[in-house]
């Protein structure tokens, strides 16, 4: 096993950034990870674990309103303005901060889900230090299901306040997720076709949680402004993309979604966004029946950049 260690950086507004790095012995890379939503960095630690055995870093933030350091009352929640911005603006601050401690490693963001955004959003808003791009349990929703969706959190806000936490949202969206595996042993087998990785996920008190009407405002605002990536020059070209999701992800919308990210990046200028749909997984493809094989793809294309940039630099 790879020690870890757990520390804080300061943000601009005061908030203690806490983060999570898994260093390697002989490091080529470096892997900068963005959880998903009601989940937290230490679900990472096999997959951390892995990447440090085939000598890749892994610094992983723990997002606002996520993870034992956040307060009961804040959990699932941003802030009460500005959330979004101030979870992006936390990734790229981690970023520097990385690139302050080891400044001769090329460095990958990885998010994954919700943390598939905030990744896609920061590198958007800073892409200077990024050398590749990842997303996984990723996909985009057409524009109208979004601006309904943003309806909707909002009248929720208004019936319930911002911080209230609403039945429909989750009705709409996690409880929708679950149908197409009726007859469903759990409320969360839409994670994972791994039965023991869904009750660890369920035993989890860190996990499951629901989120404010406010937070779900900011996330699918947030989503909404990703298509600003059709204007071009927002990403650069020559930054390699990778999205790897499960065939039946619904949040993927079972590829669809997928595709769509991926012909909104190409639209945008990036010139290689490669996909990997994986035949019969479901949403949290690092935690499914066959996730050595997506760590294995993984660590390839992570080391693949890194050989890439070693080579360059001759």
């Amino acid at each position: 096993m790879h020690r870890y260690h757990d520390n804080f950086i300061p943000s601009p507004d005061h908030h203690a950034i806490p983060y999570r790095a898994w260093l390697a012995s002989e490091p080529k890379a470096t892997l900068l990870l963005a959880h998903g939503m009601s989940e937290h960095v230490g679900r990472y630690e096999p997959f951390a674990e892995y990447l440090a055995d085939h000598h890749i870093n892994t610094w992983a933030i723990g997002h606002r309103g996520h993870g034992a350091d956040c307060a009961n009352e804040d959990r699932g929640h941003y802030a009460d303005q500005g959330g979004w911005r101030k979870v992006v603006s936390d990734l790229n601050q981690l970023k520097r901060h990385i690139h302050a401690t080891a400044t001769n490693l090329p460095l990958v963001v990885l998010g994954h889900s919700m943390g598939s955004y905030v990744a896609l959003a920061a590198v958007m808003e800073e892409a200077e230090g990024c050398d590749g791009l990842l997303l996984t349990g990723s996909g985009l929703n057409a524009r109208f299901l979004l601006s309904a969706g943003v309806l909707v959190s909002w009248l929720e806000k208004v019936r319930l306040g911002g911080r209230g936490k609403s039945g429909l949202m989750s009705a709409l969206t996690f409880q929708s997720f679950n149908r197409r595996f009726k007859p469903n042993r759990t409320a969360y087998d839409w994670l994972s076709r791994d039965s023991e990785q869904v009750d660890q996920y369920l035993a989890d008190p860190l996990c499951g949680f629901a989120c404010t009407n406010q937070f779900w405002m900011d996330l699918l605002r947030g989503q909404f402004g990703l298509y600003r990536v059709k204007e071009g020059g927002v990403i650069p070209a020559h930054l390699p993309t990778l999205l790897i999701s499960g065939g039946a992800d619904p949040v993927g919308g079972y590829g669809a979604g997928v595709r769509r990210l991926q012909y909104l990046l190409r639209s945008g200028g990036v010139e290689s966004v490669e996909v990997d749909l994986i035949a019969g997984a479901r949403h949290e493809v690092l935690n499914e029946v066959n996730k050595e094989e997506t760590w294995a793809r993984i660590a390839r294309w992570i080391q693949g950049i890194a050989l890439r940039g070693a080579t360059s630099n001759l």
